[in-house]
Parts: C-alpha cells; structure tokens; sequence
C-alpha cells in the first residue's frame, strides 16, 4: 500500500476528536477491567509501566555520559561520486536555502543534485529550480508523473542515480559545505550508511520552536550519537543521510507503505550486518513546524512510521545471525519500547482510577507519578547544559533560546503521548490509510544560525 499525500494538514473535525476519545475510553475500560475480579492487577500493571519508564529514563541518563566519547576522527577521504536526491512538493519559500547548501557543497569528486518534483506540487518551486538549473548543469530535474507521495518519488530516482554514494535530503534542509566530503569519506571506509546532526532553523521563530529546537538538539547530539558511540541501534532520520549506492541496490530501494522509510532502512541494514555511523560533525539545518497543529501532523507521521517499521522488521532481527549481542538488544529495546511507549496512555487511566474512583493502591513504589516527573524533569536541564557543553567546544553560541524547555518539556511530552496514542490507534485498532499530510513551510530563518 503506498502512501497518499494531502497538500496540508487535513484538520480533524469535532466528530473525529471525539470518536477517537470514545474508542480510547472503550480500550482503557477494557484495561482496567480485570481489576475489578482482580485488585491486585492494577497495581501490577502500575507497577510495570512505572519500571517501564525509568528503564526508558536510565536509557536516557546513560546517554548522558556516552555523549562524552570523542567525536570518531576523520575518516580517510577519497573522492568517490555523489548524488543527492531532494523530493519536492511545494517547497518554493526553503528551496533557495537548500539549492545553494548543495551547490556550495567543498567536495572534490563530482556530484549532482537530482530534484525529483512531484506532480501535485502547485507553487514556484518548479520555475526556481528551472532558474538553477540553467546556471549550474550539476542540477537534474525529474518531473514525477507516479504515485503521489515522498517515498514514491525518492524511488523514482532510483534509476537515475549513477553514483558510489546516494544522498537523501529534505527540500528544507540545508547542509553545511563539508557534509558530502564527510559521507563520501565513511562511505569510502566500508560504512553502509551516515547521518548527521540537524538543527531546526528557526528557533527564535517562537516560544513553541524554542521547545522544539531544544527536544531536537537534545536526541540530535546526545541521544543518537550515544547509541552509535556505545555500539547500538544507529538511526537515520530523513532529513539527511548518505547511503552507498551498491548497499541499495542489494538490499532494495524503500517501501512505498512505509510513512518513514528511513527507520525501515536503518533497520533492514542492521539486521544484515552492515555498519551504520552517525557523524555529528556532519552538521545541518532544517525548518521545524512552527504551529502546533502542523508538529502534531508531523510527529504523529514519524511515530507511526517507527510503529510500522518496528512491527515489520522484529522478527527479521530477532532470527538475524549477523547482529552481535548488545546492539541486538538495543535495537530490540528500541523497537519493543516504540511499540509499547503509547500504551502509556492506560497508565494515566490507572491514575483517575486511583485518584477519582479509590479503586486500586498504585504501583509498588511510593510517589510514583513525582518519580516520574522528577526524572524526566531533571534530565531536560542536565541535557540542555550538556548540549551548551558541547556546542560550546565545536564553536556554538549558548543555545539560550532553549531555556523554556526546561519548563514546558513535560506538557511539550504529554501533548507528544497523545500523538504517539493515536498514531497507534491508526495503525494497530482502526488501521486507517497513510496520508503523507504536508505542512505549509515558513521559510523562517533564525539571524545568524549556527555554522
């Protein structure tokens, strides 16, 4: 089944809100019903979702400290070719910004920068691509006539693409002069594939992409890279990652019913053994959604590409000879955690039952839901610090614009629990078709983003 496209955020109607509220009141009924033939059942399943958090938080803690590991040194470069592929739908107001990050690329070796337009793409993008291309032959323009969709016009490159190294990014992004060199260069050293560090963009553009900036600093530098560094499941988030075009070819292209087709390849990847990297030094910008309903569309988009990605490659990790034992299980804890974390939802159900109606004692810890809020609370400002650590040493101002995170990460989370809860109702209960909704973009630019 492929993936629809709408041309922006297709708004849930009053009807819809509220019929995906009864379905989740009908689902937390039949939770907490064996508690009533049962008393203690509440308190195990409390108990099992607060260990289930503070393992996911530990995780994160863990983070913390692996995120101090040198920085791998620069691998051996070699000028292998380059194409990067750039999937276009009505990306008029960032193109600019992005054709000139590409064309501006201090790389040795040749490269092209293949645009694949979509044919729903209804703004200037077209006539601004035409105008580069008439002054740069590097630029290749393919006009897309097949499925609408992300997934389906990366794809129809594939049989343009000619080059050793394949590079996918967003038409938002925009990516420092050294990115191409330093993927070729992994690439040339026998990694499948690598991403880098994205940064939003347009952080000052508001109190909500503050918040968000900070949430994406905080997995861009600190999360991802740890896992690399610590030998587990190594991600490649769309924005921008490079693969080795003999590794495509053998392993297949992406799957047009996929919502997220990189987490899908991170996983296929792995799962055959091959190395993946995540080089923070590969540093790149891109446009976070500066409305609320537009990041609720987006994340809701990615969580249930991660759900569908998980439930399709678990048992190929699971049977996989070639994973070594630790990064089998982290990518395992990965997976299994993104499929049970919305399930997170019933634990605020166990809570009114407690708290409104008596009927149960909790978990089998004492103040369970402060020692939650505590450790998830504490992380954000240790995190943000560590983060203006870092940034600091590879010549980033102190990021202050992300402050406010420390107080607003945990409605910032709740709200991001609720996308992941009805992403699983539309993936898991209801089963409804994946729409690619496109938000608007702002071409909003902070004043002096970070090098």
């Amino acid at each position: 089944m492929s993936t629809g496209m709408e041309r922006r955020e297709r708004r849930a109607g009053i009807l819809e809100a509220v019929g995906y509220l009864m379905i989740t009141l009908g689902v937390a009924i039949l939770f907490i019903m064996p508690g009533f033939l049962v008393p203690s059942y509440w308190t195990v399943m409390a108990t099992a979702f607060v260990l289930f958090v503070l393992l996911g938080t530990l995780r994160y803690y863990l983070s913390v400290a692996y995120s101090f590991r040198a920085l791998p040194p620069d691998p051996p470069r070699r000028p292998l070719s380059v194409d990067i592929v750039v999937p276009v739908m009505d990306e008029a107001r960032v193109l600019p910004r992005n054709i000139r990050s590409l064309l501006d690329q201090e790389y040795d070796g040749p490269i092209r920068v293949i645009y694949v337009i979509d044919r729903d793409c209804s703004d200037a993008s077209a006539r601004i691509l035409g105008r580069a291309a008439e002054h740069d032959d590097r630029i290749v323009i393919v006009p897309h006539e097949g499925p609408a969709g992300k997934v389906a016009a990366i794809n129809a490159a594939r049989g343009i693409v000619r080059a050793d190294v394949v590079g996918f990014v967003d038409a938002d992004v925009s990516l420092s002069p050294d990115v191409a060199s330093r993927a070729a260069a992994h690439i040339a050293s026998g990694t499948a594939a690598v991403k880098g560090r994205s940064t939003p963009v347009n952080k000052h553009q508001g109190l909500f992409t503050a918040v968000v900036g900070a949430e994406r600093d905080i997995r861009e530098r600190i999360e991802y890279y740890s896992k690399c560094a610590i030998g587990g499941f190594t991600v490649l988030t769309g924005g921008h990652y490079f693969v080795g075009r003999q590794v495509l070819d053998e392993m297949g292209w992406f799957d047009e019913g996929m919502m997220t087709e990189d987490m899908d390849l991170a996983v296929r990847l792995q799962a055959a053994g091959l190395t993946l990297a995540y080089d923070p030094a590969m540093n790149a910008l891109e446009e976070a959604p500066g409305r609320l309903s537009d990041w609720y569309s987006q994340r809701h988009r990615w969580y249930r590409g991660w759900l569908q990605g998980c439930r399709g490659n678990l048992r190929p990790v699971i049977g996989s000879r070639a994973l070594g034992g630790f990064h089998r299980a982290d990518t395992l804890f990965q997976m299994s955690s993104t499929i049970l974390a919305p399930l997170l939802v019933m634990y605020y159900a166990l809570l009114v039952t407690r708290d409104v109606f008596g009927l149960h004692h909790g978990a089998m810890f004492p103040y369970e839901v402060t020692m939650i809020a505590s450790s998830v609370a504490l992380f954000t400002p240790m995190a943000i610090l560590l983060m203006a650590y870092h940034d600091r040493r590879s010549g980033r101002p102190f990021p202050w614009v992300e402050l406010p995170a420390v107080i607003l990460i945990l409605p910032y989370l709740l709200i991001y629990s609720i996308a992941a809860w009805h992403a699983f109702l539309d993936e898991f209960v209801l089963r409804r078709p994946n729409i690619y909704r496109k938000y608007p973009r702002s071409g909003f630019v902070d004043p002096g983003p970070p090098a």
